[in-house]
Parts: C-alpha cells; sequence; structure tokens
C-alpha cells in the first residue's frame, strides 16, 4: 500500500462495545493503532471477495509493465 496518500475517505459504523473492546484488543496486539488494523482487515476480506468473485480489485496498485 503506498504510503505517500493522504486518506480523506472515512467510514462510519456501528458496534456493540463487546465488538469495539475485541478490535482494540486485536489491534493492540497487533502492534497497530485500531484504524490501521481494522483499514487492513478489510482490505484482506475486500480482496478475497474481490478475486473470488472474479472482480479487479480498485485499490490494488498496478505494477509497471502491467
Amino acid at each position: 500500500m503506498a504510503t505517500d496518500t493522504t486518506r480523506s475517505g472515512r467510514l462510519e459504523i456501528r458496534l456493540e462495545p463487546k465488538e469495539k473492546d475485541g478490535f482494540e484488543r486485536a489491534a493492540e496486539i497487533a502492534g497497530l493503532p485500531l484504524s490501521s488494523w481494522v483499514r487492513e482487515r478489510l482490505r484482506r476480506a475486500a480482496r478475497q471477495e474481490l478475486e473470488d468473485a472474479g472482480q479487479a480489485i480498485p485499490f490494488m496498485a498496478k505494477r509497471k509493465g502491467s
């Protein structure tokens, strides 16, 4: 993932307190801020869903020569 991009989109979700606690604890174990942990896991899940459906993955950078 590119590190020089500016993130301007937001995603708001409602969680049960126990869900948020679990996500926060998992992020801490992974050594990541919560937003980074959530984004990484969502990207992983979306990539799999899109690949399974034979769809392009819009957030994957194109490699030179591709």
